[in-house]
């Protein structure tokens, strides 16, 4: 009997990564990754191509990983994630009538968001829906679409996700999971969709099979036809299953282009200001995720146009030229030598929503030097991570411990960084795989291959604790770090007609 294998999958800001995992030894078989572009139209509008991104890479991972699939055994399922909730109008023919709209850092919906507001104020959106209007949510890009776009909207059948598009083009069946669908709110609930929401794809949990690989998508990806699709969720809720999370389980903490926080929760009356509370992967869980708009895509930038000297050309230069900037920042003093960074280059998103804020950086001098730049960006968004705990802690649930994964893992200056900041200290898991490990136990899980209940794929490979005498200085610079943004807004809404 072949040895069984599930491929997982996610569909990134920046990049798409798969790993293969065989299911009874738990070990990773192969995994690959492809960068990919952001285009950035103007107006607050950030888009992938739905069809030359997603469908793209995913076909091009799935390829990599069947090619690297050890003799005798075989892919019985494929679990997906993505970056979310995104939006993509399809057809009736199944294809994506135009680019699609990314999460919470695509901000051309303010107009709309601010009417679904007044229609449903914060504390009343927060008690029906689990979140208040913002950036965050879909339903303004949809309006926003039949505003500006009244062609597309006329020929749209079907409003997708990231995930849910690519499991149609895997699968030919349309779905979307509920933990997604409760950013189309006011349109969802977990019985069912509103009549404004009729044009929405079929209500699943995270762990649903949802169709095998047809015919055309076997040609594409070289997998047998009728391998099982586990449609998976957006990274909020997929790199929790991947770090071992659990029901009442400590904070989880992701680094990638964002910094995201996922708790889940068995209890209804659980309240985490600033989170937005959505259905968790299974029926029963309760979820509250946040993530800042921008971090490790800061990072990203700041690479790209500010040390283009250092080779980019491949996926492991780039991992060697992270690590050169890594390594500046570790030789400049907390505090970045007297530079501090909002990380807002995209808007805000938690645990404050301001589409219209961004980046700001003060305190540069003749003898700034680069590495004092990079370390000012990761701990901008250490501040505002630390931010988004002080709110969060207003409610019930206490974040004194992070589980953390992602790319950011990978050395220790920015995970110090963060719990120097924050007071928090955090289990770095391995391996630091994050959504697409998720996405294939989810893959595992939901097609009978484990059981929900069988040991994690990672354990814990170190523990990073908070330096007690830094603190006086996080707290110092914490504290300007507040001000800045609310002295600087004025003048960033000032420059708006120049924004990029």
């Amino acid at each position: 009997m072949a040895a069984s294998a599930v491929i997982g999958i996610d569909i990134g800001t920046r990049s798409t990564k798969a790993v293969l995992v065989d299911t009874l030894t738990r070990s990773i078989l192969a995994k690959t990754s492809v960068e990919h572009s952001v285009d950035l139209p103007g107006g607050g509008r950030v888009e992938h191509d739905a069809d030359n991104v997603w469908w793209a890479d995913t076909c091009r991972v799935i390829q990599h990983l069947v090619r690297q699939t050890p003799r005798g055994t075989e892919v019985a399922a494929i679990g997906l994630s993505s970056c979310g909730p995104c939006l993509v109008p399809v057809d009736a023919d199944g294809h994506a009538l135009r680019a699609g709209i990314l999460y919470g850092i695509d901000t051309r919906a303010t107009v709309e968001v601010d009417q679904l507001a007044q229609q449903w104020p914060p504390a009343d959106a927060l008690s029906r829906f689990g979140m208040p209007f913002s950036s965050q949510s879909t339903v303004p890009k949809i309006h926003w679409i039949e505003r500006h776009e009244p062609e597309v909207a006329a020929k749209t059948i079907t409003w997708m996700t990231t995930n849910g598009y690519v499991a149609s083009r895997l699968t030919g069946v349309r779905a979307v999971d509920h933990h997604q669908a409760a950013y189309f709110a006011p349109w969802y609930s977990q019985a069912g969709w509103s009549d404004a929401g009729a044009r929405m794809p079929a209500l699943v949990w995270s762990d649903a099979a949802i169709g095998g690989i047809t015919r055309e998508a076997s040609a594409l990806t070289g997998l047998p036809t009728g391998v099982p699709v586990v449609i998976g969720s957006s990274d909020g809720a997929t790199d929790p299953v991947g770090a071992g999370l659990g029901a009442g389980s400590t904070a989880l903490l992701r680094y990638g282009s964002t910094l995201g926080v996922t708790v889940i929760t068995a209890g209804s009356d659980v309240v985490a200001p600033g989170l937005w509370r959505t259905p968790g992967n299974r029926r029963g869980e309760v979820m509250f995720v946040g993530g800042l708009s921008t971090a490790g895509s800061v990072t990203s930038w700041f690479r790209e146009q500010l040390a283009r000297e250092l080779d980019q050309g491949s996926e492991s230069a780039i991992v060697t030229a992270h690590g050169t900037l890594l390594a500046e920042a570790a030789g400049s003093p907390p505090g970045a030598g007297g530079v501090l960074a909002l990380p807002y280059f995209a808007g805000e998103r938690t645990p404050f929503a301001d589409p219209d804020a961004r980046g700001v950086v003060v305190g540069i001098g003749l003898g700034t030097r680069r590495g004092d730049l990079y370390r000012s960006v990761l701990e901008g968004a250490a501040f505002g991570l630390r931010h988004m705990i002080e709110v969060v802690g207003t409610g019930t649930i206490p974040i004194d411990l992070f589980r953390s994964v992602g790319g950011g893992t990978a050395g220790d200056v920015w995970p110090q960084i963060v719990s120097d900041v924050t007071g928090v200290p955090q289990e770095i898991v391995t391996p630091h795989l994050g959504a697409p490990l998720g996405a294939a136990r989810l893959a595992a899980e939901g097609t009978g291959l484990i059981e929900p209940g069988a040991p994690a794929w990672v354990s814990v490979a170190r523990t990073i604790k908070p330096r007690p005498e830094l603190r006086e200085t996080y707290d110092r610079l914490y504290s300007l770090f507040r001000r800045l943004y609310v002295d600087s807004h004025d003048v960033v809404l000032g420059l708006r007609e120049w924004r990029v």
